[in-house]
């Protein structure tokens, strides 16, 4: 009997950048749905400010996660400006299907590679090129 399980995530955050490079490990009959989630509309609406918004808890969590990517072998640069608005990059990711291909992909771009902004037009190609591989259309190019 196959199994689903539900990953939330938003860009912003780089635990699931760590989380993703793990889901070889998970059982074969298991099939994760990615699920973009805007983490500020969740903080707004319990009244809470994020770990990036508290300058200790970000540079702690910043280390934290650099040191597991360094331990699992992971390319971790971060992107060079932090909190950044991640929308853009979540409605690609939808835009592309809202694949697990596609999300790597962006988390890659961010996380992996430090790139929030710049060579938008790559990333957005990368992530036409996951929609295809998933079967998924693309809504016309503005």
């Amino acid at each position: 009997m196959a199994r689903e399980a539900d990953w939330y995530f938003d860009y912003i955050s780089p635990y699931p950048y760590l989380q993703m490079w793990r889901f070889s490990t998970l059982p074969p009959d298991l099939t994760i749905r990615a699920r973009p989630v805007l983490f500020a509309a969740l903080l707004d609406h319990w009244g809470h400010k994020g770990p990036a918004e508290i300058p200790r808890k970000m540079r702690q969590t910043y280390f934290y996660t650099r040191w597991i990517a360094e331990a699992r072998g992971l390319d971790f640069v971060g992107p060079r400006r932090h909190p950044f608005n991640p929308l853009a990059l979540l409605r690609l990711t939808i835009a592309a299907g809202s694949t697990l291909v596609a999300a790597k992909t962006i988390y890659e771009h961010i996380w992996g590679q430090g790139k929030t902004r710049r060579r938008r037009r790559r990333l957005q190609l990368s992530a036409q090129h996951s929609a295809l591989i998933s079967k998924k259309r693309l809504p016309a190019q503005r």
